[in-house]
């Protein structure tokens, strides 16, 4: 039986089933931070709406406010779920909490 396989094609198979060990280059780590980017973009632009409408008095900007705020109030909610999981899973493995805070003090 092993001696129908070719050596390439297992070679290839074999090295795509590899986990890479090299650290994650700036396209990994820029996906991984692209939900924190976007909220924090999301409540500059909430907090520069709410000074023009201040300002223009236009009810056009105060649903654009509204529209921005939620957006960026669903991705606040997403980063907290984030950090929930990665808290949950840090204890499940035995490691030190993510954050120096125990939760049964909260």
């Amino acid at each position: 039986m092993e001696q129908g396989l070719n050596d390439e094609v297992l070679a290839r198979q074999l090295s795509t089933m590899r986990v890479s060990s090299r650290p994650a280059t700036w396209a990994r780590r820029a996906r991984r931070r692209a939900l924190a980017l976007w909220v924090t973009l999301g409540a500059v632009a909430t907090l520069t709406l709410l000074g023009l409408d201040v300002v223009l008095r236009q009810s056009y900007l105060t649903w654009a406010i509204a529209g921005v705020w939620l957006l960026t109030a669903a991705g606040l909610v997403g980063l907290v779920v984030r950090a929930c999981r990665r808290w949950e899973a840090a204890e499940r493995a035995g490691r030190q909490a993510p954050w120096p805070m125990d939760p049964t003090q909260v």
